[in-house]
């Protein structure tokens, strides 16, 4: 995937840097991070895809902290999104049974999405991106 870089000097929408080197043999499944100086006039590809994941809450969840992490291919956890705990007439109405959770990640080959409610994981939804498939994914319940 291409870093864009600002170098004086440089030949834009040309590969400066690459890791590994040229001509290295790279495994299945791996990736090689260029620096590219943009034009601006050519486009530079994009291994990303994205996903939403949409989870309907099957009870009131207004109190009860929920939490939705992302799980990189190498382990890498991040969380996208939280809800504290509120009982407030706003959030009576709003985090109730049959409401959903709709939450939007940006991945390069893999991403597991975990929904946590009061510190338990409650669901998680795996997809993986294929060669030549959409940018837009879907990612599917485990």
């Amino acid at each position: 995937m291409p870093r864009e870089v600002d170098l004086p000097g440089a030949k834009p929408d040309t590969v400066l840097n690459q890791t590994p080197a040229p001509d290295t043999l790279i495994y299945s499944g791996r990736s090689s991070p260029t620096k590219v100086k943009a034009s601006g006039e050519t486009p530079l590809p994009s291994n990303q895809a994205r996903s939403t994941v949409r989870h309907v809450m099957p009870y009131d969840w207004y109190d009860k902290e929920v939490r939705v992490d992302q799980v990189d291919t190498d382990g890498t956890r991040k969380t996208v999104w939280k809800k504290d705990i509120e009982d407030t007439d706003d959030t009576r109405r709003t985090y109730v049974a049959g409401s959903a959770l709709r939450i939007t990640v940006t991945y390069i080959k893999e991403a597991r999405v975990e929904i946590f409610v009061d510190g338990r994981m409650v669901e998680a939804y795996q997809g993986e991106r294929r060669p030549g498939a959409a940018k837009r994914q879907c990612l599917t319940s485990r």
